[in-house]
């Protein structure tokens, strides 16, 4: 069967090289060399050429001996030099032949001047037509934390309850440097948290994902760029964090990059120890008695994370490299619950229940990547290749012991359980692609090809405690395993329309087979389905400042492996969550109009569809008192939403973006399953202000805060929260040392309250997971940021580091 699925994917990339052989039309080029007044060859400087309108149509990076040479259809154009966002240089040209432009002298001075000027204006959050850019390196709430700490002030993305949202919208998927993470719930939740955010360079919320990126993620993508090493230079870095919460956990870590000529290096190492505290409540109304649980959690954190990555330029048209991202986490949750229960009638407590449990883990990943980019030609045509490994292994100990007495605290008879859980999840995935960029003379195509293997294992051994000598149940152990496996194929064209319009349409078709064997109850579920996704963009620049798009995109979520696992895991007697090996991807078509003015006034009017959506709803048996969740596709939803962003930079010392959210939310259940709808409004608003405080701008303040109305989200009514965050960082030591000072959710405000109805039985629970903390952190960093000054002497390192992404 796997022999089977290798060939296709074999097939799928053979018949790719042949689409490779695009045909080479009549155009003409301009070449030359740029050089500085002591007449030194000037590597990695931006060349381009513009339409009479303006409008970038090819661009290039000087190479290590400052040449470059353009391709373009005949026609005047504006040829300019560029460094920093800053024109250094400017020519119009008429490319109706072959033109050699010999040599370019450019001044140092005035590169140096021109770089210092745009550096000191870099924006921490950026827009684009498809996707808002987060720049972590720049904001001070994120200083010492991880990439959860950095998700949660993301404009437009909400982490609560082990996910991430879009505000007003579905899940998302998260990618680490385009690579799609393929994790859900604790395991995502855990993997994020072993990268730092003195790693990330910024982070990407794509609301509708052209077509060479997996289909997976409802309401799109959020892509983790991580950080690269800066042109000629090698520099080290240490950093330490403090956070205090309920209690205190530490970090401490440091890194090292590298890179001369040709060769790149860059490495890190990190550990994080410490704690914090979580407490959820429950309110259950059975018709007789109402339950009222709270649960007390002590997680404890022991992570030890590395990366390290390698890039080198076998020629100037030819680059490889690897990376490895891997971590050895150690979580640990103890659990303190209480129950009381309550005659409806009497108002009297009848019995209560106290259970303690104990969870620990073992929980190694690793992340390998093998790369390389190849550029066919002038004209911008390039073939890059990626394989890419994947492994999660986690052992799991899981223990509990309850006691059920009367109201005065007296032992039931037979009201003593206890069991013990022992058992492993071992995730291996294995994935190649190949994308290609063909700009021809009447339309820029790219096009590539995807194949993707996955295995589970889950074994987990049950053996209840409660006479003091293990006894195994096999009723309650658990054996699974899971295979996945997909084949892509996607192409994508970009056409310019006479001189205002845009228009780029995609297509990717995705094959998937499953399966799924439960070896406990000797069930086998397979499944075989082939799915189009299509995207369009339409863009119509009316001016200088007016700015119109239209996108379209059709999107998948596929079920996670433990969702698919059908035996159930216990947490208590009385409370237990199970998987559906029958569950199938859920579908959601988005669709969205924005419209942008002067980079300052943001408005976009989206649209999402969703069906078959799969979710987890809560269930309950009046005679036993059991509670479950059972993963399920249950329901259809609609989100209209309304987004206005303004940004304010009026002041050179401050800096605001504020945003505002109207959403409206239905949810139908499509399954007799006794369960209720939802409708409704809801609102979400956001401040991110940044402030330079003193002439020296050494001196850094952060105000943010957000305010989520009650909301409807599936079948749960949930009630208003916010968060108001303040931030300071201390540039020291000629900016060697930063000192940065987080408090986050000042008021504790944070708090998760949700109401729904199943079974006529109401359920409301709320859940808070210490968001309100003080962060402390230092990092200092020291080496040199040029390794050739005399040789070569330049500064533009922001476009080398967008080249090498």
């Amino acid at each position: 069967m796997e022999k089977e699925y290798m060939i296709k994917g074999y097939i799928f990339i053979c018949l790719l090289f042949f689409l490779t052989a695009g045909n080479v039309y009549a155009q003409s080029h301009v070449k030359g060399q740029v050089k500085d007044l002591n007449d030194r060859p000037i590597e990695l400087i931006e060349v381009l050429l513009q339409s009479k309108d303006s409008i970038i149509v090819k661009n290039e990076l000087t190479n290590i001996d400052g040449k470059f040479s353009l391709t373009v259809e005949k026609g005047v154009y504006l040829l300019s030099i560029r460094q920093l966002g800053s024109i250094l240089y400017r020519k119009e040209i008429d490319l109706n032949q072959n033109i050699d432009l010999s040599v370019i002298k450019i001044s140092e001075t005035q590169r140096q001047l021109k770089e210092i000027a745009v550096i000191s204006k870099k924006k921490i959050i950026e827009r684009r037509v498809d996707r808002i850019i987060f720049n972590v390196e720049n904001s001070i709430s994120a200083s010492g934390g991880d990439a959860i700490d950095a998700l949660k002030i993301t404009p437009s993305i909400k982490v609560q309850n082990e996910s991430i949202t879009m505000i007003g919208k579905n899940k998302m998927s998260v990618m680490i440097d385009d690579r799609l993470i393929d994790l859900s719930g604790d395991d995502l939740i855990n993997f994020l948290k072993t990268i730092r955010t003195d790693d990330i360079k910024a982070i990407e919320v794509i609301t509708n994902p052209p077509a060479k990126y997996d289909a997976e993620g409802n309401s799109g993508l959020v892509n983790i760029k991580l950080k690269k090493a800066k042109s000629d230079s090698w520099n080290a870095s240490l950093n330490s964090s403090y956070k205090q919460s309920t209690y205190a956990t530490s970090s401490n870590g440091g890194s090292f990059n590298y890179q001369k000529k040709r060769l790149s290096f860059f490495t890190n190492l990190n550990y994080v120890n410490g704690s914090k505290r979580g407490i959820e409540q429950e309110e259950i109304i059975y018709s007789s008695q109402t339950w009222n649980n709270e649960f007390k959690r002590h997680v404890y954190t022991n992570i030890f994370s590395g990366r390290a990555g390698l890039d080198y330029k076998l020629s100037d048209n030819w680059t490889i490299g690897a990376q490895y991202l891997g971590s050895l986490n150690k979580p640990r949750t103890n659990q303190d619950d209480h129950t009381i229960i309550t005659n409806n009638a009497s108002r009297k407590v009848d019995s209560l229940i106290n259970s303690i449990s104990n969870d620990s883990k073992r929980n190694n990943s690793n992340s390998i990547n093998i790369h390389s980019l190849v550029k066919l030609d002038s004209s911008g045509k390039n073939i890059s290749f990626d394989l890419d490994y994947f492994n999660l292994n986690n052992h799991i100990d899981r223990d509990f012991q309850t006691q059920n007495s009367y109201s005065d605290f007296t032992p039931t008879p037979g009201g003593y359980k206890s069991a013990t859980n022992s058992g492993f999840q071992d995730i291996n995935i294995y994935s190649a692609k190949i994308d290609i960029t063909d700009p021809l003379k009447w339309i820029k195509l790219s096009y590539g090809a995807k194949i993707y293997f996955s295995k589970t294992n889950y074994d987990n051994n049950y053996f209840d405690t409660s006479t003091g000598v293990p006894v195994f149940q096999s009723n309650q152990s658990n054996a699974f395993q899971y295979s996945e496996n997909t084949q892509a194929l996607y192409i994508s064209g970009n056409k310019k329309l006479a001189d205002k319009w845009e228009l780029k349409l995609g297509l990717r078709v995705e094959n998937t087979q499953t399966k799924g064997n439960s070896l406990t109850l000797s069930q086998v579920n397979t499944n075989n389905y082939i799915q189009f996704f299509p995207t369009t963009y339409i863009q119509y620049t009316s001016s200088e400042n007016h700015s119109f798009s239209l996108n379209f995109g059709r999107r998948l979520a596929r079920p996670r492996y433990n969702e698919l696992n059908p035996f159930k895991v216990y947490y208590n007697p009385y409370s237990y969550t199970q998987g559906n090996p029958f569950l199938s991807p859920s579908y959601t078509n988005n669709i969205e109009f924005q419209h942008s003015y002067k980079d300052v006034l943001f408005t976009s009017l989206s649209f999402s569809n969703t069906t078959n959506g799969i979710g987890n709803p809560p269930f309950f048996n009046e005679d036993t008192k059991i509670q479950y969740l059972l993963d399920l596709n249950y329901y259809t939803a609609n989100s209209y939403n309304i987004s206005e962003t303004y940004v304010f930079n009026k002041l050179k010392w401050w800096e605001s973006e504020n945003q505002g959210n109207l959403f409206y939310k239905t949810t139908h259940i499509t399954r007799e399953l006794n369960l209720k709808g939802n409708k409704g409004f809801g609102a979400y608003f956001s401040t991110n202000n940044s402030f330079t405080i003193n002439k020296n701008k050494t001196i850094k303040g952060e105000i943010n805060f957000w305010y989520q109305t009650p909301r409807y989200e599936d079948i749960y009514k949930t009630e208003s929260t916010s968060s108001l965050d303040l931030g300071m960082k201390f540039l020291l030591l000629n900016n060697s040392l930063q000192l940065a000072v987080i408090a986050q959710d000042i008021f504790k405000n944070d708090i998760t309250k949700s109401k729904t109805v199943s079974s006529s039985i109401n359920y409301g629970f709320s859940d808070y997971n210490d968001s309100r903390y003080f962060r402390i952190s230092a990092s200092y960093k020291f080496g040199s940021r040029k390794l050739n000054l005399k040789q070569r002497n330049f500064g533009n390192e922001e476009e080398k580091r967008r080249a090498d992404q």
